[in-house]
């Protein structure tokens, strides 16, 4: 589903290029017709059209990447400037491009800047709507051309919201089918999508990537004896003392009940072991008190190196399994690492 979303997305933008795509070159050939292909006039607006169309493409590129934002903001505020200049130059109200060149500048801005803050779209809209009061300023309109205009204004807030709101709930979906409701932790679908790239990639980079297995010593009895709710609280204190003491690079799946699979990527096994053993002091360390309940948990994991099986997925699993479970029988509370 999610792999599904973020297709709809891709092909989303890919359909609006190629409609900006078809609007310029209509568009050169109604600034043909109006104005010859050698005035003036002409010259300037088919290089604006070119600037335009880098403009969208540079929008489409820098919108898939995060940390992006600044870069779009300007982009989308650039390609709403370039499209005033052109309704100046060819009559403001009057202009053939006049709003109709608007809307889907707007409408692109709110399709790649919905991960942007909300309030960058707005500024895109009020840029749109100040272009286009100066545009009927310009042109001395009459009482109901601006009534017109407003009602122009009006599906400029519509469009551009409309467009950003559904980009949004699509990135909502997107991001609730990979995360496990009770633990915000990733989910075992989206951990072994995660685990299937991570290998592929640090098999062709020749970087190292350490997978971990790890679950809570004794929960089964911990639910038993203090109820289910406390468990909860158990692997939600857990997963969170995970995601802030781990390395920034470290993805943290909840595998299945109290399992817990983590992916150290960039470190190699011997590494691996040590960050989890800080890990596990940490949390024999740590109480956890629910409802004037007190416990002292502990934790169990074993450790792989990807390199070391040749960078099989199920291979790398079933070790680190077999190495959790080796821990556990051999006292627990302790990490295992693959020799």
């Amino acid at each position: 589903m999610e792999k599904r979303i973020n297709q709809i997305e891709n092909t989303e933008k890919r359909f609006m290029m190629i409609f900006i795509t078809l609007q310029n070159i209509l568009y050169f050939i109604v600034v043909s017709y109006y104005w010859g292909t050698d005035s003036t006039i002409s010259i300037w607006l088919n290089i604006l059209f070119v600037f335009a169309f880098i403009v969208n493409y540079l929008l489409g590129k820098y919108s898939a990447n995060d940390g992006r934002d600044l870069y779009v903001l300007i982009l989308c505020t650039i390609n709403i400037t370039i499209v005033f200049i052109m309704i100046s130059l060819t009559g403001h109200k009057d202009s053939p491009f006049m709003p109709m060149y608007y809307l889907p500048s707007i409408s692109f801005a709110a399709m790649v800047m919905s991960r942007v803050r909300h309030g960058a779209i707005l500024w895109i809209i009020m840029l749109g709507v100040v272009y286009t009061g100066l545009n009927m300023y310009f042109s001395n309109a009459e009482f109901t051309e601006w009534i017109r205009a407003g009602v122009y204004i009006i599906s400029y807030f519509t469009l551009g919201y409309s467009v950003m709101f559904l980009q949004v709930r699509l990135r909502h979906m997107a991001y609730h089918l990979k995360i496990d409701y009770l633990t915000n932790l990733y989910n075992k679908k989206t951990g072994e999508q995660m685990i299937e790239e991570q290998l592929l990639e640090a098999k062709d980079t020749g970087s190292p990537v350490s997978i971990c297995f790890c679950d809570i010593d004794d929960f089964k009895t911990v639910n038993d004896k203090h109820g289910h709710l406390f468990g909860d609280f158990i692997l939600k204190k857990i997963a969170t003392l995970m995601k802030n003491n781990l390395p920034e690079n470290a993805s943290v799946v909840r595998w299945g009940g109290d399992e817990l699979l983590i992916i150290l990527k960039g470190f190699k096994k011997n590494e691996a072991s040590e960050i989890m053993e800080s890990i596990r002091i940490m949390i024999e360390e740590e109480s956890f008190i629910y409802d004037k309940q007190a416990l002292k948990i502990t934790i169990s994991a074993g450790v792989v190196e990807a390199a070391d099986l040749n960078y099989d997925v199920l291979k790398v699993l079933s070790e680190a399994d077999k190495l959790l479970y080796r821990s556990k029988n051999d006292g627990k509370n302790q990490i295992r690492v693959l020799k």
